[in-house]
């Protein structure tokens, strides 16, 4: 990995109080790092706030020992300098050359870390994206902040590890390129430059087939007809009432030929339960307790003994049979040739049908 160019520069004397007033306002997250052209402002968290979380985050580093970079959360006079002076004068590259600078420095750096603070906040931009999050029966406004200094953190990592990585031929980290800050990054804050490459991570690839299976594990299958059984259904009737005059026959052959189609009705969701099974008994292993039982305890009766006749009790087929003669008679079309309309007598019928499939 190419090491950045070290820029000599020359230590500029500055009153120590000038010290005081800047770093007083720096802050972990920045409204700028959201939005260049936010109201500038941000948040310093402080030691009490940390996070015992298994995360990585500012306050989950806080609470682990890290002392998080502070930034500032507004350019202007000369707090850039100050900024690079301080952070210089911390990493051991440049020292001021009176004693009282170097004390005023240290004396505000440690004030700052030792205390929360919010600079600008009483109002938050409209530039910046708020979540509203439901709490307590209400809604809670949050802004999502971004914090330069725990990028920074993060980015020397990654440079060390794909340092190491280069010499020994192991996996170097993947990062992209953001251009935060835009043509100049410094008006967002002296570490804006370390939140520019962050670390991608790509995600595993989905495997439908397992998702299909959890689902028929946890949901099992619908019981809602096909639609064009349903369609072929419905131009059967519309076809015998043509033919009775707007009623629908009553007659042994009708009534012979209206079965054979509640029946085909049926088969269809059964084939839909086998192969609901065939996948469930593929992939049995992935599923929870080793798919034993095969599915979801919480799934009505009436689905799992569709899917598992072995989960089948005595009221199985006739509660079935009642479910799905309802879901026939219940059934929607979604054009404008018309719905059924059944009788409960003609329901209770489908029922007889559907239970002598069902054996």
């Amino acid at each position: 990995m190419k090491k950045p160019k070290e820029i000599d520069w020359t230590w500029s004397p500055l009153p120590p109080a000038s010290y005081a007033q800047t770093i007083s306002e720096f802050v972990h997250f920045s409204f700028k790092t959201t939005n260049s052209n936010a109201t500038s402002g941000g948040i310093r968290v402080g030691p009490d706030k940390g996070l015992d979380l298994p995360y990585v985050s500012a306050r989950t580093l806080i609470q682990a020992g890290y002392v998080i970079p502070l930034d500032y959360a507004a350019n202007g006079g000369k707090t850039a300098l100050i900024a690079k002076q301080v952070n210089a004068f911390e990493a051991g590259k440049a020292a001021p050359g009176r004693p009282d600078e170097a004390q005023a420095i240290q004396d505000a750096m440690r004030d700052a870390r030792t205390t929360g603070g919010e600079v600008n906040a009483d109002f938050v931009s409209l530039r910046l994206r708020q979540l509203l999050l439901p709490r307590d029966g209400a809604y809670v406004a949050v802004t999502p902040l971004g914090a330069s200094g725990l990028c920074q953190i993060i980015k020397n990592r990654i440079d060390s590890h794909n340092e190491v990585a280069r010499e020994t031929g192991r996996h170097r980290l993947t990062r992209a390129f953001l251009g935060i800050g835009g043509a100049n990054p410094q008006n967002v804050g002296a570490l804006v430059r370390d939140m520019q490459q962050p670390l991608v991570s790509f995600p595993p690839q989905a495997r439908g087939d397992l998702r299909e299976v959890f689902g028929t594990y946890y949901r099992g299958i619908s019981l809602r007809p096909s639609r064009s059984k349903m369609l072929d259904y419905r131009q059967w009737q519309m076809a015998a009432r043509h033919a009775n005059n707007g009623h629908l026959p009553t007659g042994m052959t009708w009534r012979a030929e209206e079965q054979a189609k509640i029946v085909a009705i049926v088969s269809e969701l059964q084939d839909r339960g086998r192969r609901a099974r065939a996948r469930l008994e593929q992939y049995r292993g992935y599923l929870p307790n080793a798919g034993d039982p095969l599915l979801s305890p919480a799934l009505r009766n009436e689905v799992q003994g569709l899917i598992a006749p072995d989960l089948r009790d005595g009221h199985w087929r006739n509660a079935t049979a009642a479910a799905i003669a309802r879901e026939i008679a219940d059934y929607a079309f979604d054009d404008q040739a018309g719905d059924f309309l059944f009788e409960q007598k003609s329901i209770d019928t489908f029922a007889r049908w559907i239970a002598e499939v069902l054996q």
